[in-house]
């Protein structure tokens, strides 16, 4: 029998102590790498959606409410802000481009978002298959959206009101899916994406509607043919590039837009608004003057996203840091567990550790029976610790993406501290054994057999 063997069944020989110390190296491995995980995730989710975004202007309220809006449609908005109060930020000649979204309503729970070709070049989207919208009430839809409620090209959306699925329905105007997106990490792969005209023209055509029925006055069929029919109107796309999309190049972002902000927003109706503009600037040191004169010179609010996303990381650091202090205490009481464990069962078997010697067993090779008894409990609560965390981070996945489904994250990404959190822990479980195996290594053979 080898020493790997002997150590194996001399670590079972004491099932309820070796079960303990595997459950707290387990437990405390366990909370260090599912916080890793969770951090490493959540700062590269912020982080992907955050790229070439200086500031984002809104209604006035919360600046971090509004970018978790804006940014990650993970919040209410704040409310709408006048496009033409937009425009001239847009056009100011430090803004290097401006983005405007409008949204507000909802497809079984996906937020539909109205824009312009901007935000589709600057986060680099691109089509799986069809094309993108060019008529009133064409829609891409995101990659996570499709797969998740099945959709296809040429399917039409019943849009709902608010973001739950139980507000009022569009039942008269539905929109029309033109394209889907290739999966982009972004937010975007859990959006519906639309032209601002057909937010405007929807909600605007609703009015219409409800002040018709309230008036009992008959509603005009040739208003509701050129809302609903997809005619070959310009939309806010089209007039940013001034030429018309060839179905068979529209795949890439490149071929759908590459302008500025200002021939963007040049564009929108003077008399309309939207919810959020996200803005990029040429040179960073914008960002000490534009937002501080926005905020005390008009009725919007400037939010600068690197801030706010830094102190909402710091906040939940502190918690973070809570629980990994936490799990860093109950190693350490694995360890202590482990130490004792080993010491009594070295003064248990200090007559059995003679005889070894007795028959040939090389005084290191008795240490090494309790080191590798040790290593062996180690390795087993770090391989469990791991696992477990991976599986709490995969339901925890699964909720996310069904309560939360702007925030996804992959459970089996291996984050960056959890190879030094593994080889801490191992070396722990080692120095847990030293004192023991030093003992044993010393053991006067002639004293433990004359008190035996």
């Amino acid at each position: 029998m080898n020493l790997w063997q002997l150590s194996w069944q001399n670590l079972w020989q004491r099932p309820l102590t070796a079960a303990l110390s595997w459950m707290l190296l387990t437990l405390g491995v366990g909370i260090i790498s599912l916080l890793l995980i969770l951090n490493h995730q959540l700062k590269n989710t912020f982080e992907r959606n955050l790229q070439g975004i200086d500031m984002v202007v809104g209604a006035k309220g919360s600046p971090l409410q509004l970018i978790l809006s804006a940014l990650y449609q993970i919040d209410y908005p704040t409310g709408n802000i006048p496009h033409h109060e937009a425009l001239k930020i847009a056009q100011n000649r430090a803004v290097k481009r401006a983005i405007p979204l409008s949204y507000g309503d909802n497809y079984k729970g996906v937020r539909i978002v109205g824009t312009d070709s901007n935000y589709v070049a600057h986060f680099n989207l691109a089509l799986q298959s069809g094309k993108w919208w060019d008529a009133p009430l064409e829609a891409v839809v995101g990659a996570t959206t499709a797969k998740n409620l099945n959709l296809k090209l040429k399917d039409e959306l019943v849009s709902s009101h608010g973001f739950f699925e139980q507000g009022d329905d569009h039942h008269t105007h539905p929109y029309y899916i033109t394209g889907i997106l290739a999966p982009s990490g972004t937010v975007a792969d859990q959006l519906i994406l639309t032209s601002l005209e057909s937010v405007w023209d929807l909600h605007e055509h609703d009015e219409n509607e409800s002040h018709q029925q309230i008036s009992g006055k008959k509603e005009n069929p040739e208003v509701n043919d050129t809302i609903i029919k997809h005619q070959n109107k310009p939309t806010t796309a089209q007039n940013i590039q001034g030429t018309k999309r060839n179905e068979n190049d529209a795949s890439s972002a490149s071929s759908f837009s590459k302008t500025d902000s200002t021939n963007t927003t040049a564009n929108l109706a003077n008399n309309r608004d939207i919810t959020a503009l996200l803005v990029g600037f040429k040179n960073p040191l914008s960002l000490l003057n534009i937002p501080r004169a926005i905020n005390e010179k008009t009725n919007m609010q400037a939010a600068t996203p690197a801030i706010e996303i830094n102190k909402l990381l710091n906040q939940l650091g502190v918690g973070l840091f809570a629980l990994q202090a936490f799990a860093v205490v109950v190693i350490l009481i694995a360890g202590a567990s482990l130490f004792v464990a080993l010491y009594n069962a070295l003064q248990e078997r200090r007559y059995e550790l003679a005889l070894l010697r007795c028959l040939g067993a090389r005084a290191w090779q008795v240490a090494a029976i309790t080191l590798l008894e040790s290593a062996w409990l180690t390795v087993l609560g770090l391989i469990s610790g791991v696992i477990l965390a991976r599986i709490t981070a995969y339901f925890l996945a699964k909720y996310a993406a069904t309560q939360h489904q702007y925030f996804n994250f992959s459970p089996f990404h291996v984050p960056p501290g959890e190879v030094w959190l593994v080889l801490i822990a191992f070396c722990i479980g080692i120095l847990a054994a030293i004192l023991p195996a030093i003992r044993a290594y010393r053991t006067n053979l002639s004293q433990t057999l004359a008190n035996a």
